[in-house]
C-alpha cells in the first residue's frame, strides 16, 4: 500500500516533471516580450493585469509596452543598455519592464524608497542611461552629484503612437537587475538573464502554482523582489493568467480584495501571513476562491493557524534567492519545512563564526540529520550562478572545489537544519544580514548610515528576536561622542533608512569589544539584546511618532 508521504513525493515529482516538459515544448515563446505578444494574438481580450479600477487585456498590455518601447527607441535607447525604474508597486513598473524587454534593454528595478548613499551605489552598479521615475520617487534623485545623475523620465514622457517590434534576445542576455542585500554591504545588482527569468517563472507557473488562464494571482508584495516580479508576475505571464496588483498589503482589506478580484492564488512572505492570523475576524475570511498560498518564511505555527482559520486548501513553502542557484520547495504540505534537499545541494558544517569547516584535505564536511549547517549548491550548466555586477561580491559567494570533484559551489549564506528524509528547515542567516518585515537588512549598510550622523563615533548593528514576530528586529550598539543626541539619531535614521532597516533598539556603549584582528564582537550583544536585566548600559526604543529614541528604563 502506498503511504501518504510516498503519494506526496510522487505528486511533487510529477509536478516538477510536468513543468520542465511544458517549458521545453516546441514553439513555446522564449522571451518575456514574445510571451506577452503570443497571449495578445491568441487571447487578446483576456484580462492580463488589473490594479484598482485600471485594467489591461493582453492586447492592451502588449500595445502599451510596444508604444513605450517605441518612445524609448525614438529617444535613442538601444539593445544592451540599461534603464532604471523607480516606479514603485504600480502597473507602470510592469509596462516598463515589458517595454525594455522588447528592445533588448536591461531594466534595473530600484528598491522602493531607496535614497542617499544606497541610491548612489545602486546607480553606480548598473550605470543606467535613464531612470523612469514616479513623482513620489523624484525627490531622491535631486541630491545626486552631476556625474552620477542619469536623465529622469516620467511615464508621461514616454507616450507615443509608434509601436516598436519585439527584438529576439539570447538566453544569456540580461533582462533585469534586481537588488539584493546579499550577506554584506550595500545592495548588490543581481543579474537576471532571459533564461533565468523563463525557468524561474515557468517553475512557479507550472510546478508550484499549476496556473491556468482562468487563475487570478493576487499580489500585495513588492515588485522589486523576485517573489513579486518573477514568481508572481512572471508566472502569470508564462501561463496567461491574470495578475491583480495591490500597491500595498492591507490585512483589513485582504479578504474583501480577494473576493472582489476573484483571487485563486496568493504569493506570500511569512510576515503577511502572521498579520492575517493576528487580524480581527472578517466577514469574507472563509468566503473566497483562494486555492493556494505559496511563498517563503512561513513558521509552522502560523502555517497551521492560517490554513485552519481561513480554509486555505493548499500551502506551498519554497526557498530561493534572487541570484542563487539553490531552490527548495515543499510540495507535500509539511509545516515548517523548506523542502527536501535535491541532488547537487548540501548542508555543510560551519564554525561559531559561520566559516565552513574543512578537513585535512581541504574538503567541506556534510552534516548529519539533526544538525545545522550552511546550505550550498553545486554550480554547473543546470544550476547556474549568474552573479552580480560587482566581481568581488560574486567571488565572495563562491566555494572553490569544496569536495575535490572540480566543481565550485554557491554559498547561500543561510543556516539550515537537516532532518530525516532530506527535509530541511530554516535556522538563521549567516554573516552580516538579518531579516525583518520580509526584507533582508545589511548590518554593514545600516552601520555606515549611522556613522554619518553627528554624535556617533562607532556603530555595531545586529538583529534581535522580538516575541511573536518573524525574523529579527534591528538593534544598534553605539559609542557616542559628547554631542550625541538620541532625537537627532532618530531623525537621521527615519530620513535615511527604509522602515524595515531602522534600528528599533539602541544601546549606548563606552567602548566596543574587539577581537585580536579588531573586528567587533557581536555575540554578547545579540545574546543580551534589549533585556534590562542583562544590560547595564542605557537602552532606548525607537518611537517614530515622537521622532525620538525613548529610554527603555
Amino acid at each position: 500500500m502506498t503511504t501518504p508521504s510516498r503519494v506526496g513525493r510522487l505528486r511533487a515529482a510529477a509536478r516538477v516533471a510536468g513543468a520542465l516538459a511544458r517549458l521545453a515544448r516546441p514553439g513555446r515563446p522564449a522571451t518575456l516580450a514574445a510571451q506577452i505578444a503570443a497571449h495578445a494574438r491568441r487571447t487578446p481580450q483576456r484580462l492580463a493585469l488589473r490594479c484598482g479600477e485600471a485594467r489591461w487585456t493582453w492586447r492592451a498590455l502588449d500595445e502599451d509596452a510596444g508604444r513605450r518601447a517605441g518612445a524609448l527607441a525614438a529617444r535613442g535607447a538601444r539593445r544592451g543598455e540599461t534603464i532604471a525604474l523607480a516606479l514603485g508597486n504600480t502597473p507602470e513598473t510592469l509596462i516598463s519592464v515589458a517595454a525594455c524587454a522588447r528592445l533588448g534593454i536591461a531594466a534595473a528595478v530600484l528598491p522602493n524608497g531607496i535614497g542617499g548613499h544606497a541610491l548612489r551605489h545602486a546607480l553606480a552598479a548598473c550605470a543606467p542611461r535613464w531612470v523612469i521615475v514616479s513623482d513620489d520617487a523624484r525627490a531622491a534623485f535631486a541630491t545626486l552629484p552631476p556625474a552620477l545623475a542619469p536623465t529622469l523620465l516620467a511615464p508621461a514622457d514616454l507616450r507615443g503612437d509608434q509601436i516598436a517590434p519585439a527584438l529576439p534576445a539570447a538566453d544569456e542576455a540580461t533582462l533585469l537587475y534586481l537588488f539584493t542585500s546579499g550577506t554584506t554591504g550595500l545592495p548588490k545588482a543581481a543579474r537576471i538573464t532571459v533564461r533565468r527569468f523563463r525557468r524561474f517563472a515557468a517553475g512557479f507557473a507550472f510546478a508550484i502554482c499549476r496556473l491556468r488562464r482562468a487563475d487570478v494571482v493576487y499580489l500585495a508584495l513588492p515588485l522589486t523582489h523576485a517573489t513579486g516580479l518573477l514568481a508572481a508576475w512572471g508566472a502569470s505571464v508564462v501561463a496567461g493568467a491574470t495578475l491583480a496588483l495591490r500597491p500595498h498589503f492591507s490585512a483589513s482589506a485582504f479578504w474583501s480584495d480577494c473576493r472582489e478580484v476573484g483571487a485563486t492564488v496568493v504569493p506570500y512572505i511569512g510576515e503577511i501571513c502572521r498579520y492575517l492570523v493576528a487580524s480581527p475576524p472578517q466577514a469574507d475570511e472563509r468566503r473566497h476562491g483562494v486555492r493556494l498560498f505559496y511563498g517563503a518564511g512561513l513558521r509552522a505555527d502560523v502555517w497551521r493557524a492560517l490554513q485552519a482559520r481561513f480554509a486555505i486548501p493548499e500551502i506551498v513553502e519554497f526557498y530561493g534567492s534572487t541570484e542563487g542557484n539553490v531552490g527548495l520547495v515543499n510540495l507535500e504540505g509539511r509545516p515548517g519545512m523548506l523542502g527536501r534537499l535535491l541532488p547537487r545541494q548540501a548542508v555543510v558544517r560551519v564554525d561559531d563564526g559561520g566559516t565552513p569547516v574543512r578537513d585535512r584535505r581541504g574538503h567541506l564536511l556534510r552534516v548529519d540529520p539533526g544538525a545545522s549547517g550552511l546550505l550550498i549548491g553545486r554550480i554547473d550548466r543546470a544550476n547556474r550562478f549568474d552573479g552580480y555586477t560587482d566581481a568581488d561580491a560574486t567571488a565572495a559567494k563562491l566555494l572553490r572545489d569544496p569536495f575535490g570533484d572540480g566543481h565550485d559551489w554557491f554559498s547561500t549564506g543561510d543556516l539550515v537544519r537537516r532532518h530525516p528524509g532530506r527535509w530541511v528547515s530554516f535556522v538563521d542567516r549567516l554573516g552580516d544580514t538579518f531579516r525583518w518585515k520580509g526584507e533582508n537588512v545589511s548590518t554593514t549598510e545600516v552601520a555606515e548610515e549611522l556613522l554619518r550622523c553627528p554624535g556617533v563615533a562607532e556603530a555595531i548593528v545586529y538583529g534581535v528576536e522580538v516575541a511573536g514576530c518573524e525574523g529579527r528586529a534591528g538593534m544598534a550598539a553605539v559609542v557616542p561622542t559628547a554631542d550625541f543626541s538620541p532625537a537627532r539619531l532618530a531623525a537621521h535614521v527615519v530620513a535615511a533608512l527604509p522602515r524595515h532597516a531602522r534600528p528599533l533598539f539602541l544601546r549606548l556603549l563606552e567602548a566596543p569589544d574587539l577581537t585580536a584582528s579588531f573586528k567587533y564582537v557581536k555575540g554578547r550583544l545579540q545574546r543580551e539584546a534589549y533585556d534590562p536585566r542583562l544590560v547595564g548600559d542605557p537602552l532606548f526604543r525607537l518611537d517614530e511618532a515622537r521622532g525620538d529614541y525613548a529610554p527603555l528604563r
